[in-house]
């Protein structure tokens, strides 16, 4: 995810340097396709997580645990789901952002395509 974070915060400084001189359709979907990868493998995390959680909820009424143990274990699981929930809510960000920049792109793509149809 911290590769794929790079590569869309290099492609957008390109972007404001040299708008229509770095996008290529290929390049986008790469991008669109890994972040939404990413996406997946967090959500995937995200479900391995609360079933973790919802496992300890059950252990906890069938096996008595130390207050403090307990309390670790709460804390750790809770950490983890807040930590997912920061890079889901990024991902989604930055995808949400390379669809706006595919639409302008294929948006850019048309009038020039427009434009050429016009003058011939």
């Amino acid at each position: 995810m911290e590769s794929q974070l790079d590569d869309v915060k290099k492609l957008l400084q390109q972007l404001a340097v040299r708008p229509r001189a770095i996008i290529s359709d290929k390049m986008l979907q790469e991008q669109i396709l890994g972040v939404n990868y990413g996406i997946d493998h967090l959500l995937k995390k995200s479900e391995e997580t609360l079933a973790a959680y919802r496992e300890m909820e059950t252990a906890i009424a069938t096996t008595p645990m130390t207050p403090q143990k307990s309390y670790n274990k709460r804390r750790n699981v809770d950490k983890q789901l807040t930590e997912l929930q920061g890079k889901l809510q990024c991902a989604g960000y930055i995808s949400d952002l390379l669809w706006d920049t595919y639409e302008k792109w294929l948006e850019q793509r048309w009038r020039l395509f427009q434009k050429r149809s016009n003058s011939k």
